[in-house]
């Protein structure tokens, strides 16, 4: 069976903060016992993040500095695997080039945890290209920053998608595109992943232009372009747009059942830089927790 070759009666869930949030342990144990009871769906975890210092991060700048060595990173990825639960590199950094290919301490991580049952995000096509090459145990999932960073309109070009799904072996769509059913239905849905707790606004002209400032400033390691990350979108936005509540883009359970029904079987959740309990911890209790218990059975999370 081919990895991407999931059962229809699982859904899969990748959760950000798998090296900084303890507390996605606790949900590990606690799934167990709820798959264990439940008679019609399991549920699946996989986790994701980076490491300080990684050149080839993307998408966020990490910088919990000393809070742990790289060797402690990779003791937490493997005990990650011992619950049979796959780890993802977040090296989604676009500006990956042949000449960072030989970066020591993100190959550090490559070869120290080379198994089925992890996986890199990429951006990068010259990064996808040497992890299938050199490391082919890994899967290979194209990020969600990719398209808005290729083209103007990408994230909703059909074409470009295909295009990616020869090269990656999962593509994660534009969130503005986790409710066009009939895009996703002519895409093979067990190899598409949507971002479910997106913040973001929809019709935010600098997604483009902060992805860039991102990625250029954990390729760099500059302070002052780390900094600017941190406050783009209050500069960006004129003093600070207020971001509408409930997000314009965050599904709900009606969105992800209709999405199920499609074949879709891959969600992720985002938060990895934010405190645990800010909003990653509401997204687990009502995506994950609540959905799948027996019914009268209520936990909180």
């Amino acid at each position: 069976m081919n990895r991407c070759d999931l059962p229809g009666n699982t859904v899969y869930w990748n959760i950000a903060g798998g090296l900084f949030y303890p507390e996605l342990f606790n949900l590990a144990h606690l799934l167990n016992l709820m798959n264990r009871v439940a008679s019609e769906q399991k549920v699946q975890m996989f986790v994701y993040d980076s490491h300080q210092g990684m050149s080839w991060n993307g998408g966020r700048v990490i910088h919990r500095c000393n809070s742990s060595t790289k060797e402690d990173a990779l003791q937490i990825v493997h005990k990650w695997n011992a619950l049979g639960i796959g780890f993802y590199f977040v090296f989604s950094n676009h500006l990956i080039e042949n000449r960072h290919l030989g970066d020591a301490r993100c190959n550090y991580f490559l070869e120290h945890a080379h198994n089925p049952m992890n996986g890199v995000v990429c951006s990068s096509d010259v990064l996808c290209d040497y992890v299938k090459e050199k490391f082919p145990q890994y899967t290979v999932k194209c990020s969600v920053m990719k398209p808005y960073l290729e083209g103007k309109n990408s994230w909703k070009d059909l074409d470009y998608h295909r295009n990616l799904l020869g090269r990656y072996d999962i593509v994660v769509l534009s969130p503005r595109m986790n409710l066009d059913f009939d895009f996703i239905s002519q895409l093979p849905t067990d190899r598409i992943e949507l971002l479910v707790n997106e913040v973001c606004l929809k019709d935010c002209a600098f997604t483009k232009k902060h992805y860039q400032a991102l990625n250029f400033a954990n390729m760099t390691g500059d302070w002052d372009a780390i900094e600017a990350t941190y406050f783009f979108c209050g500069k960006q936005h004129g003093g600070g747009r207020q971001l509408p509540n409930p997000p314009q883009m965050e599904l709900n359970l009606d969105h992800i059942r209709a999405l199920q029904s499609l074949g879709v079987s891959r969600f992720k959740l985002q938060g990895r830089t934010d405190s645990f309990n800010s909003g990653l911890r509401q997204s687990i209790q009502k995506f994950i927790v609540n959905p799948h218990l027996p019914e009268g059975v209520n936990l909180i999370y």
